[in-house]
């Protein structure tokens, strides 16, 4: 399946809600607080997206952070 083929996914979630859910902390506080649809593919990666860097056998997304923002 390709990224063009993936129905885009524009659920809503506010900052508070990912960092919650992840554990994380906030690194960049001027950060967009409007999150809309989760994304792993770099290439379908929309505006307001919350990208997920995903680590397979062959594929490591975390190369494609500075690209992802």
């Amino acid at each position: 399946v390709s990224a063009a083929q993936v129905p885009q996914n524009r659920a809503p979630f506010s900052l508070e809600e990912v960092l919650q859910a992840t554990g994380g902390k906030l690194w960049r506080p001027d950060v967009s607080t409007h999150i809309v649809g989760v994304c792993t593919d770099t290439r379908a990666l929309q505006p307001g997206n919350l990208f997920v860097a995903l680590k397979g056998e062959r594929f490591d997304a975390h190369q494609k952070l500075s690209e992802a923002a």
